[in-house]
């Protein structure tokens, strides 16, 4: 068996329109090599092309790759928007694209930074097209899951869409932190720390899910494994305002004042630069 520096190493020379093939290419050598038995719904899904246009898909990633580091920050969720909006301009039959634009709008009126009802017809504007175009995909009912849950706020039925979601793809951090946003909503927080360590299991460096369980941890007065948890965040976020305040507030609630003063320094240092 090849070594994962092996495996890493080989070269793929493809042209651009060709990213599909390579990314697909790259995925089932990976699974070969790892001995990984891939199930039918796998091997589709790394066989399908969610658009042909290479344009649209650079702004869907550039999109994607904002929000994922967004740590909820407004700005940033914007940006994750204008980026999706132009990959479905490109492409308007992109319905990966429309599906997390969705998802993107919905939680700006979910966290109140817009909630209008020009924000709220706008998630549900850009569901209605990823429905239209793949309805029963697992990525579409993801986020028919997130507009239950964000805009609607109906937290049953978006656990049930969740549920649905996750027998599709087991073994998805994405499902798995919306099972668990899920269960601490309706008050079972040490299921949702379970269902977000099964997540960070898989994909260890995803912020979202580091900041949830970080502070569902702070919540349940667990400060040293909160704060092993920020400090493992900005790691990957380096100097993140929100993410500092947060480790500050743990400080403070354990009593040490002098280390949360330092964290609030360097808070302000940063927002103020």
């Amino acid at each position: 068996m090849q070594t994962g520096s092996q495996l890493w190493a080989e070269t793929y020379d493809r042209k651009l329109t060709d990213i599909f093939s390579v990314e697909s290419e790259i995925a089932i050598r990976i699974a070969t090599s790892l001995q990984a038995k891939l199930t039918g719904r796998e091997e589709q899904a790394l066989a399908a092309k969610p658009t042909n246009n290479p344009e649209a898909y650079d702004a869907y990633l550039r999109g994607l790759a904002v929000e994922s580091r967004s740590n909820y920050s407004s700005d940033a969720l914007f940006k994750a928007i204008d980026f999706y909006a132009l990959a479905v301009r490109l492409d308007p039959n992109f319905a990966l694209a429309w599906a997390r634009l969705s998802g993107a709008h919905a939680l700006l009126y979910f966290l109140r930074r817009d909630a209008t009802t020009a924000r709220r017809d706008a998630a549900k504007d850009a569901l209605e097209n990823a429905q239209k175009l793949q309805p029963n995909s697992p990525e579409t009912l993801l986020f028919l899951g997130y507009y239950q849950y964000w805009v609607l706020r109906d937290y049953g039925l978006a656990k049930t869409t969740f549920e649905r979601v996750g027998e599709m793809l087991s073994g998805n951090s994405e499902v798995l932190y919306a099972l668990g946003a899920v269960a601490r909503r309706e008050g079972n927080w040490d299921e949702s720390v379970a269902y977000w360590e099964r997540g960070l299991a898989l994909d260890p460096r995803n912020p979202a899910l580091l900041t949830e369980v970080a502070w569902t941890y702070a919540m349940l007065r667990q400060f040293p494994t909160a704060l092993k948890l920020y400090d493992r965040e900005l790691d990957i976020i380096p100097a993140e305002p929100s993410i500092m305040a947060l480790r500050a507030s743990i400080y403070q609630a354990e009593g040490n004042l002098q280390e949360a003063a330092k964290s609030l320094v360097q808070v302000n240092a940063e927002t103020n630069s």
